[in-house]
Protein backbone atom coordinates (compact mmCIF):
# COMPACT_ATOMS: atom_id res chain seq x y z
CA UNK A 1 0.00 0.00 0.00
CA UNK A 2 1.43 3.34 -1.13
CA UNK A 3 1.78 5.92 1.28
CA UNK A 4 0.08 9.69 1.00
CA UNK A 5 2.40 12.45 1.16
CA UNK A 6 0.83 15.96 2.46
CA UNK A 7 2.39 18.56 2.41
CA UNK A 8 2.64 20.69 6.53
CA UNK A 9 3.08 24.11 5.88
CA UNK A 10 4.02 27.24 9.05
CA UNK A 11 4.62 30.36 8.21
CA UNK A 12 6.59 31.26 11.01
CA UNK A 13 8.45 27.43 11.92
CA UNK A 14 9.86 29.69 15.65
CA UNK A 15 6.10 30.29 16.47
CA UNK A 16 5.28 26.37 15.26
CA UNK A 17 8.26 25.17 17.35
CA UNK A 18 7.20 27.33 20.69
CA UNK A 19 3.44 25.81 20.03
CA UNK A 20 4.98 22.54 20.42
CA UNK A 21 6.84 23.30 23.07
CA UNK A 22 3.77 24.23 25.38
CA UNK A 23 1.80 21.74 24.54
CA UNK A 24 4.53 19.49 25.02
CA UNK A 25 5.04 20.68 28.75
CA UNK A 26 1.86 19.71 29.56
CA UNK A 27 2.58 16.16 28.86
CA UNK A 28 5.75 15.90 30.91
CA UNK A 29 9.83 16.50 30.14
CA UNK A 30 10.25 19.89 27.50
CA UNK A 31 13.10 20.08 24.71
CA UNK A 32 13.65 23.58 24.76
CA UNK A 33 13.29 26.48 21.63
CA UNK A 34 15.87 25.18 19.58
CA UNK A 35 16.23 21.87 20.86
CA UNK A 36 12.39 21.37 18.92
CA UNK A 37 13.49 23.84 15.95
CA UNK A 38 16.56 20.84 15.38
CA UNK A 39 13.71 17.89 15.80
CA UNK A 40 11.32 19.73 13.58
CA UNK A 41 14.47 20.39 10.93
CA UNK A 42 15.58 16.25 11.49
CA UNK A 43 11.77 15.01 11.26
CA UNK A 44 11.54 16.28 7.76
CA UNK A 45 15.42 14.96 6.81
CA UNK A 46 17.92 17.85 7.99
CA UNK A 47 21.18 17.70 10.09
CA UNK A 48 19.64 20.43 12.00
CA UNK A 49 17.77 23.71 11.73
CA UNK A 50 20.46 25.93 10.57
CA UNK A 51 21.10 23.36 7.29
CA UNK A 52 16.78 23.58 7.09
CA UNK A 53 17.20 27.13 7.19
CA UNK A 54 19.91 27.11 4.69
CA UNK A 55 17.55 25.30 2.18
CA UNK A 56 14.51 27.65 2.64
CA UNK A 57 16.24 30.98 1.82
CA UNK A 58 17.36 29.45 -1.28
CA UNK A 59 14.58 28.06 -2.53
CA UNK A 60 12.07 29.77 -4.44
CA UNK A 61 8.36 28.99 -3.20
CA UNK A 62 7.09 27.92 -6.72
CA UNK A 63 5.36 24.96 -8.12
CA UNK A 64 7.51 22.53 -9.67
CA UNK A 65 6.34 22.82 -13.49
CA UNK A 66 6.52 26.79 -13.23
CA UNK A 67 10.36 26.54 -11.81
CA UNK A 68 11.32 25.34 -15.25
CA UNK A 69 10.47 28.71 -17.00
CA UNK A 70 11.25 30.99 -14.20
CA UNK A 71 14.65 32.53 -15.84
CA UNK A 72 16.95 35.09 -13.85
CA UNK A 73 15.41 38.01 -15.06
CA UNK A 74 14.09 40.47 -11.99
CA UNK A 75 10.49 39.70 -13.37
CA UNK A 76 10.78 35.71 -12.89
CA UNK A 77 12.54 36.40 -9.71
CA UNK A 78 10.03 38.70 -8.13
CA UNK A 79 7.25 36.18 -9.54
CA UNK A 80 9.14 33.39 -7.27
CA UNK A 81 8.55 35.14 -4.36
CA UNK A 82 4.76 36.01 -5.17
CA UNK A 83 3.36 32.79 -5.90
CA UNK A 84 3.27 31.70 -2.28
CA UNK A 85 0.73 34.38 -1.97
CA UNK A 86 -1.56 32.40 -3.99
CA UNK A 87 -4.04 29.55 -3.55
CA UNK A 88 -4.69 27.00 -6.31
CA UNK A 89 -7.67 28.74 -7.87
CA UNK A 90 -5.28 32.00 -8.43
CA UNK A 91 -6.64 34.11 -5.33
CA UNK A 92 -4.57 36.22 -3.34
CA UNK A 93 -4.37 34.36 0.26
CA UNK A 94 -2.70 37.70 2.41
CA UNK A 95 -0.96 41.28 0.94
CA UNK A 96 2.56 41.34 0.85
CA UNK A 97 4.17 44.08 3.16
CA UNK A 98 6.77 45.18 0.43
CA UNK A 99 5.14 47.88 -1.72
CA UNK A 100 6.69 46.49 -4.71
CA UNK A 101 5.07 43.07 -4.10
CA UNK A 102 2.16 44.47 -4.04
CA UNK A 103 2.19 45.98 -7.57
CA UNK A 104 2.41 42.98 -8.99
CA UNK A 105 -0.49 41.52 -6.84
CA UNK A 106 -2.76 44.65 -7.74
CA UNK A 107 -2.23 44.40 -11.65
CA UNK A 108 -3.36 40.81 -11.17
CA UNK A 109 -6.28 41.98 -9.84
CA UNK A 110 -6.92 44.87 -12.84
CA UNK A 111 -6.60 42.16 -15.56
CA UNK A 112 -10.02 40.71 -14.09
CA UNK A 113 -11.83 43.77 -14.40
CA UNK A 114 -13.33 44.72 -17.84
CA UNK A 115 -12.12 47.34 -19.62
CA UNK A 116 -14.26 49.74 -20.95
CA UNK A 117 -17.30 48.98 -18.40
CA UNK A 118 -18.49 51.31 -15.80
CA UNK A 119 -19.02 49.92 -12.67
CA UNK A 120 -20.68 51.20 -9.47
CA UNK A 121 -18.50 50.20 -6.01
CA UNK A 122 -20.51 47.55 -5.36
CA UNK A 123 -19.64 45.12 -8.44
CA UNK A 124 -15.76 46.49 -8.24
CA UNK A 125 -16.14 45.10 -4.72
CA UNK A 126 -17.19 42.09 -5.75
CA UNK A 127 -14.85 41.50 -8.40
CA UNK A 128 -11.96 42.56 -5.80
CA UNK A 129 -13.34 39.97 -3.58
CA UNK A 130 -13.44 37.21 -6.35
CA UNK A 131 -9.76 37.66 -6.30
CA UNK A 132 -8.51 37.07 -2.89
CA UNK A 133 -9.91 35.74 0.10
CA UNK A 134 -7.98 38.04 3.06
CA UNK A 135 -11.26 40.57 2.79
CA UNK A 136 -10.31 43.66 2.78
CA UNK A 137 -11.51 45.28 -1.04
CA UNK A 138 -11.62 48.40 0.08
CA UNK A 139 -7.40 48.51 0.62
CA UNK A 140 -7.04 46.88 -2.83
CA UNK A 141 -9.66 49.08 -4.44
CA UNK A 142 -7.71 52.31 -2.91
CA UNK A 143 -4.52 50.74 -4.37
CA UNK A 144 -5.66 50.16 -7.86
CA UNK A 145 -7.14 54.21 -7.64
CA UNK A 146 -3.77 55.05 -6.35
CA UNK A 147 -1.86 53.05 -9.24
CA UNK A 148 -3.43 54.41 -11.62
CA UNK A 149 -5.05 50.82 -12.77
CA UNK A 150 -8.73 52.18 -11.69
CA UNK A 151 -10.01 55.62 -12.35
CA UNK A 152 -13.47 57.17 -10.53
CA UNK A 153 -15.41 59.81 -10.21
CA UNK A 154 -14.77 62.31 -7.21
CA UNK A 155 -17.80 60.52 -5.45
CA UNK A 156 -16.87 57.07 -5.94
CA UNK A 157 -20.14 56.21 -7.21
CA UNK A 158 -18.42 55.01 -10.74
CA UNK A 159 -15.09 53.17 -11.24
CA UNK A 160 -13.37 52.05 -15.00
CA UNK A 161 -10.64 50.18 -15.71
CA UNK A 162 -7.92 52.33 -17.39
CA UNK A 163 -6.62 51.17 -20.35
CA UNK A 164 -2.50 50.47 -18.70
CA UNK A 165 -0.28 48.15 -19.81
CA UNK A 166 0.40 45.78 -16.99
CA UNK A 167 4.08 45.13 -16.31
CA UNK A 168 6.12 42.11 -17.27
CA UNK A 169 6.32 40.57 -14.09
CA UNK A 170 2.23 40.49 -14.16
CA UNK A 171 1.88 38.21 -16.93
CA UNK A 172 5.15 35.81 -16.06
CA UNK A 173 2.86 35.61 -12.85
CA UNK A 174 -0.46 34.47 -14.37
CA UNK A 175 1.63 31.45 -16.88
CA UNK A 176 3.18 30.66 -12.89
CA UNK A 177 -0.03 30.41 -11.00
CA UNK A 178 -1.78 28.87 -13.95
CA UNK A 179 0.70 26.07 -14.17
CA UNK A 180 0.42 25.94 -10.35
CA UNK A 181 -3.04 24.91 -10.57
Amino acid sequence: MTRAVFRFHADDISRLSRSLCQQIASLGDVPGHQAMLNMLARAVGFSNYQSWRATQESVPAVAEPARAELGTSAAHKAVARLVRYYDREGRLTHWPRKRSWQVPCLWLIAEHIPIGAVLSEPQVNALISARHTFGDYALIRRDLVMLGALGRTPDGREYWRNPQAAPEEVGVLQRALAEAR
